[in-house]
């Protein structure tokens, strides 16, 4: 079965690249693998962070390789707060940006729906590259799940379902006097001192902007699915939770304060819930009539990205007083994995920490030694309303996510082996990178280049092979989780039906190596597959156990096919469709 992404970027690199030989931007070809110029290359970024593939993580060539059928394109607007005149270039050669566009979006000359609206059209634009031949390789842009359809069992398709990361893509910008970007934080700032206004300054003009842009983005021939409320950086709806790893966060802090919206007190970002004008954003989304009372789409909200209290929010203020309204609306948390934490709200409440990380609560050190225990995962009583919802959950291969302090046992390998291992395959990915680049950039020969990557890869292979039984222990453990949390004696195995596969490549993410590009997804499968069924015969009889607890009459085939395609077709079965997202009805 081809496999089903729910959350990557396949249009995010191409609207922000040259084109191929030329310094114009964008780049309407979504097929080929993208390398930056040599005068344009960062050798310090490329070797300060050898975990980040400097070249596409995902582009249609390598999807169709990797055997994807279905991706859900996130249309991400950059955000500022990633973008610095010292370090611009560098940024350019980790995420594949030109440093025009780079300093465009520095210094705000184009608003962040301007770009959310330009890779659309880029992507629409895209499409004129599909190969005339029936049997050549094409992407399509569905709006229903009756469009899906048609399209499975054509050959090499790739069926894009857009939906957006961060709702700050939605927002125009706060203009002056002499027409010149203001501070969205310091309007906010000014308007919760007026407690609130008089309705006629500059930030209650900025939220009605965001709610006309989100009745214009309805109106668009293929409206988003959905779209995650938060991202990386406080965009002044909701809070959101620490993303960024500690150096680079160092660099582009995406911590900070702002007044508490009852008082003049401040509060960190990652403590802030849904505010006020926030709700209002939420409403204007699930909304399903447009201001004249005639259907439109609502838009599904992704919790991914939100802070605890901000997730808190929206499931008790939102999901649970429109199901007892009658409306029910599933959960979507499109890119995630489990932290082991049990309880969110004993987190919020316990929480003293000054970091953002939050502290541990009782029992939550212990059960999430094989997790990542950062607030932006799961935890155990919000997977429940997921499932409970009748949502969805993509979980994503990026290592900072899904690996925790510990290896399970049945990885075959102690932390501080897998580390001296991971250390020297990084080593060999980054010559292998090096290598591509200089190909790419005409300073080896097709012959040299075929020969040096041939000898890389015969060296990375052990290494590979010594890393992938922890790996897959890994994405296991968060499976079987999720499984067991969710059994209930009705429905054993309701917890398998609502995981998906939610990559989040060309996010800019560190994905686990066995797996650095999407094409390298051709194996996952079967790679789970056999992994599976040896641990099931594990001579330890508690790994043996733990692998064969889970089938709960069915077979790991079954699972497995719900798991990387057929539970992310239900979703669209269910939700992705007119009767739904105007009139309430699931499929």
């Amino acid at each position: 079965m081809p496999l089903f992404d729910l959350h990557s970027h396949f249009s995010f690199k191409p609207a922000n690249s040259e084109r191929a030989g030329s310094d114009q931007v964008p780049d309407t070809d979504h097929w080929r693998e993208r390398f930056k110029d040599e005068s344009a290359y960062s050798r310090f970024i490329a070797w300060a962070d050898r975990d980040v593939v400097k070249s596409s993580q995902l582009n249609g060539t390598a999807a169709l390789e990797g055997g994807f059928g279905t991706i859900v394109n996130g249309l991400y607007p950059l955000e500022q707060g990633f973008t610095h005149p010292a370090f611009n270039r560098e940024l350019a050669t980790l995420v594949g940006f030109a440093t025009t566009e780079l300093e465009r979006i520095m210094e705000r000359r184009a608003s962040y729906m301007q770009h959310l609206q330009r890779e659309y059209q880029n992507l629409l634009a895209g499409l004129a590259l599909n190969d005339p031949d029936p049997l050549g390789k094409r992407y399509v842009l569905v709006n229903s799940y009756a469009e899906w359809l048609a399209e499975q069992g054509r050959p090499r398709t790739i069926c894009i379902v857009n939906s957006v990361e961060g709702a700050h893509a939605f927002a125009d910008n706060i203009l002056d006097a002499a027409g010149q970007p203001m501070s969205v934080l310091g309007a906010e700032r000014k308007h919760i001192r007026r407690a609130g206004g008089d309705g006629l300054g500059a930030f209650h003009g900025y939220v009605q902007g965001i709610l006309a842009n989100i009745d214009r983005v309805k109106g668009w021939p293929h409206t988003p699915l959905f779209v995650t409320l938060a991202h990386h950086y406080y965009n002044t709806l909701c809070g959101h939770s620490p993303s960024l790893t500690a150096a680079v966060a160092l660099l582009v802090p995406q911590d900070g304060r702002t007044p508490h919206e009852t008082g003049l007190n401040m509060v960190r970002y990652y403590d802030v819930g849904i505010r006020s004008w926030g709700y209002r954003v939420v409403a204007r989304l699930l909304k399903n009539t447009d201001p004249t009372g005639q259907p439109v789409r609502r838009i599904l909200i992704d919790t991914k990205h939100m802070s605890p209290q901000a997730r808190w929010d929206y499931y008790t203020n939102v999901i649970d007083t429109r199901k007892a309204q009658g409306d029910e609306i599933p959960i979507v948390v499109s890119h995630t994995a489990v932290s082991g934490r049990a309880s969110m709200k004993a987190t919020i409440d316990g929480n003293n920490s000054p970091t953002g990380e939050f502290d541990l609560q009782p029992g939550d050190a212990s059960a999430s030694r094989y997790f990542y225990r950062g607030v932006i995962n799961l935890f155990d009583d919000e997977i429940l309303r997921v499932v409970d919802s009748d949502g969805i959950m993509g979980l994503m291969i990026d290592e900072r996510r899904i690996m925790g302090a510990e290896l399970p046992p049945e990885a075959g390998l102690s932390m501080d082996r897998f580390q001296v291992v991971a250390r020297q395959n990084r080593a060999e990915m980054s010559r292998w990178t090096t290598t591509r680049n200089e190909h790419a950039w005409g300073r080896i020969d097709t012959a040299t280049f075929n020969a040096r990557i041939a000898t890389i890869e015969a060296s990375m292979q052990p290494l590979l092979d010594e890393l992938r039984p922890a790996y897959l222990s890994v994405l296991f453990r968060q499976l079987f989780h999720i499984a067991a949390l969710a059994s209930i004696p009705t429905q054993p195995a309701r917890g398998w039906g609502h995981v998906a596969l939610g990559t989040d490549y060309d996010g800019v993410i560190n994905p686990i190596d066995i797996y650095r590009q999407s094409r390298d997804m051709r194996t996952l499968r079967q790679d789970l597959l056999t992994f599976w069924n040896d641990k099931s015969n594990d001579p330890d009889a508690v790994v043996r156990q733990l692998y064969n607890a889970h089938l709960y009459g069915q077979t790991r085939e079954q699972l497995l096919d719900g798991f990387l395609s057929g539970n992310g077709e239900a979703f669209l079965r269910k939700y992705f469709h007119d009767d739904y997202l105007k009139g309430g009805v699931k499929g």
